[in-house]
């Protein structure tokens, strides 16, 4: 698969009407309403400080696609990365906490190892006849309310963990090179996006790169006013003992 054809596809993916194009990049918007919602739940101080984003220091999530070779025309599974987002540490607190109900599901398959193994204990009679379902698009096709709806009726758990969790499900956006995409819902959160010198856009690559290569100049400036000084320091200090021993500095 070449490159154009590679584009060709993730482009095909994005034209999903369960994503919407965005025109600002509501990280800060999601750091701060993630932070707000995480102090005022239940949740223990010292859990809420390994959950609760870093304000200006978390990134856009990633777009890309992992080609699925075992089927024909090699389609993309679309995937994306949302480390360092900043609903990333709460979305891996949320899932620890809902594992446990999800394995009490008859249906429940762990992988295929696993699935394996549920197989090796059924008896597939002659007249059986095995089959297969390949669902298309199945994360943005679940009905995010109704099943935290069925989740609060079959497993009670606590108010929080649910409000947490449609939280973290209808604040989903990410970028593809220059494209900024996001849920119906999370569209809406530009307009409480206040612009800025490091959210007023998409992180390009290249935007990217030129603010690192910024900040570094900008650290070795301040190391080098830093060692100034000091030498300065150092100067006069000398220049002063010197001032009040000329004995010491004469053969």
């Amino acid at each position: 698969m070449d490159i154009e054809d590679y584009d060709t596809k993730i482009k095909s993916l994005l034209e999903d009407p369960e994503y919407q194009p965005m025109t600002m990049v509501p990280t800060t918007y999601a750091e701060k309403t993630t932070k707000t919602k995480i102090k005022n739940s239940p949740i223990d101080e010292e859990t809420q400080l390994q959950v609760i984003p870093r304000e200006k220091s978390s990134r856009c999530p990633k777009f890309y696609g992992l080609p699925k070779i075992h089927k024909e025309s090699v389609p993309l599974r679309p995937i994306v990365s949302s480390i360092g987002s900043p609903l990333q540490l709460l979305a891996r607190y949320l899932a620890k906490q809902l594992q446990p109900h999800a394995e009490e599901v008859e249906s429940y398959v762990k992988n295929a190892s696993h699935f394996v193994e549920l197989l090796k204990k059924e008896t597939v009679q002659p007249d059986h006849l095995l089959v297969n379902f390949d669902v298309v698009s199945l994360f943005t096709n679940v009905p995010v309310d109704e099943t935290l709806e069925i989740i609060r009726r079959k497993y009670k758990p606590p108010d929080h963990i649910i409000d947490l969790t449609k939280h973290c499900l209808k604040n989903t956006y990410f970028i593809y090179k220059d494209q900024l995409m996001g849920s119906p819902l999370s569209a809406k959160t530009k307009r409480y996006q206040k612009s800025g010198p490091h959210y007023s856009k998409a992180d390009s690559p290249r935007e990217t790169s030129v603010r690192r290569s910024n900040l570094r100049n900008q650290r070795q400036k301040k190391k080098q006013k830093t060692s100034r000084q000091s030498l300065l320091t150092i100067g006069k200090r000398d220049h002063g003992q010197n001032k009040q021993n000329p004995e010491e500095t004469q053969d």
